[in-house]
């Protein structure tokens, strides 16, 4: 049976990651993945033209899986906010020895450390308003950027932590959410904006 375009490019990620794990990132290449993999080196250059594009595929996945749990509910943004970054984690975890790879790599690599905080922070600015954040003017902007020192505060717990059901991580993160809300200004422990519209 034939593979759609996403089926190859979600094969192919897994291979690139699988392939990292076992070389290290600056070692691992997109040919050697997918020959290894069995995949055509001809499609493996249409899906990622560049390592720096499994990363965007990776991030894109986690983002979507994020976002597809977001809900206009009565719960705070801290809750929402929680719900949103572990649902990210879960798609790093099919990944898990890839990605600490990568990590062990990116200290090494300033170029690609960048580019990925990038995009990293896109995403972060997603989970805030999916959370129904206000990211706008200057407070905004520095709500996101806590939650970027969140987000990568928890991925290190994330990479040493051992448990099933990745009780480290959650605790680390409900604990990194915990102190960001000690922000004057950042208060997530309101109902979001349209709960007190629909409650008025």
């Amino acid at each position: 049976m034939t593979m759609t375009m996403d089926s190859f490019q979600d094969a192919l990620l897994q291979a690139c990651m699988d392939c990292a794990a076992k070389t290290g990132w600056s070692r691992m290449t997109l040919a050697q993945a997918a020959k290894q993999a069995g995949y055509p080196i001809e499609q493996a250059r249409q899906a990622f033209p560049s390592k720096a594009h499994i990363l965007l595929s990776l991030n894109a996945q986690a983002d979507q899986a994020a976002l597809q749990q977001a809900q206009e509910d009565e719960t705070t943004p801290r809750e929402k906010l929680f719900d949103l970054l572990m649902s990210r984690f879960d798609v790093l975890q099919r990944y898990r020895p890839g990605i600490k790879a990568l990590m062990y790599t990116l200290p090494f690599n300033p170029c690609l450390s960048l580019w990925s905080g990038a995009h990293i922070a896109l995403s972060m600015k997603w989970m805030a308003e999916a959370a129904q954040i206000d990211t706008s003017g200057l407070k905004g902007h520095t709500f996101v950027k806590g939650l970027i020192a969140v987000w990568f505060y928890t991925l290190r717990i994330w990479a040493q932590d051992k448990t099933d059901d990745l009780s480290k991580t959650m605790a680390a993160l409900d604990s990194a959410l915990g102190r960001l809300v000690k922000f004057p200004f950042l208060i997530l422990e309101k109902p979001p904006l349209s709960a007190k519209k629909s409650s008025s």
